[in-house]
């Protein structure tokens, strides 16, 4: 019974992995300014006309103005606030920069973007009880253990990404799509762009680059974390396998199998 569940922490331990890495790159992509900045300069989003709520006014946002735009989406996130209101003046005329449909499809954003959230901050504090669990069972002797199962989940990490990159080059607007299909339950996310300053300003070339963005940071964490377990891993046995050796000395039950 204490092997099966042994076997059951290490696999949620190396799925937890992945999970960590990638929701950490995402969080990292929806909070860093930067990346809406060089988006706002690459799509030229100053040059878009956009329209003033329901009043039938139109005009331009400087990139300032867009960047305060995407600051507010910022908070937004991570605010008890229900609805998204942000409020611009185009024309010297102040009025509200989104109409409902779009706000409407915001609450289902944030409600998406705030899982996102918590599933990185389980996952995190799974992996970080599960080392302290180890660490205190078994000492020094769980840290070859450790050093395993991050290189494999940090190498699962790298298959998902390249299945994903494959997808995002090839077939990114299907796969975007079916993100849709099945993130929302609602129609909200069809926003004419025609119509609607969402699309305006967040067009689809953002999220791809949002994507490839999230994948590189998960990349190169995995990367991490795959080369210091492989040097980890490289020098105990070198060290094991020297004259004289003794071995990491354990306390506590027999180390988990690996």
């Amino acid at each position: 019974m204490k092997h099966i569940l042994g076997l059951i922490l290490q696999g949620l331990f190396l799925l937890a992995v992945p999970v960590v890495l990638v929701t950490t790159s995402v969080r990292w992509a929806i909070n860093d300014l930067r990346l809406y900045s060089y988006a706002f300069e690459k799509y030229q989003i100053a040059r878009e006309p956009l329209l003033l709520g329901e009043t039938g006014l139109a005009g331009t946002l400087p990139k300032e103005q867009l960047v305060q735009v995407a600051r507010e989406f910022r908070s937004y996130f991570y605010s008890g606030e229900a609805r998204l209101n942000v409020r611009v003046n185009i024309g010297g005329v102040e009025g509200p920069l989104f109409k409902e449909r779009e706000i409407d499809h915001m609450v289902d954003v944030k409600g998406l973007v705030r899982r996102v959230y918590r599933t990185q901050e389980g996952s995190l504090a799974y992996v970080v009880l599960y080392v302290l669990a180890g660490l205190i069972l078994w000492r020094k002797g769980f840290l070859t253990v450790l050093a395993r199962g991050l290189l494999r989940g940090s190498l699962l990490t790298l298959a998902f990404l390249a299945v994903a990159g494959v997808t995002a080059v090839v077939a990114f607007p299907w796969a975007f799509y079916l993100f849709h299909l099945l993130g929302f339950r609602n129609e909200f996310w069809q926003l004419d762009p025609a119509v609607y300053n969402l699309t305006r300003i967040f067009p689809e070339g953002y999220f791809l680059d949002a994507t490839m963005f999230i994948a590189l940071a998960s990349l190169v964490q995995a990367l991490i974390v795959a080369v210091a377990s492989w040097w980890y891993l490289r020098w105990r046995k070198k060290r094991d396998e020297q004259p004289g050796a003794l071995g990491l000395r354990t306390k506590g039950p027999g180390l988990p199998s690996s």
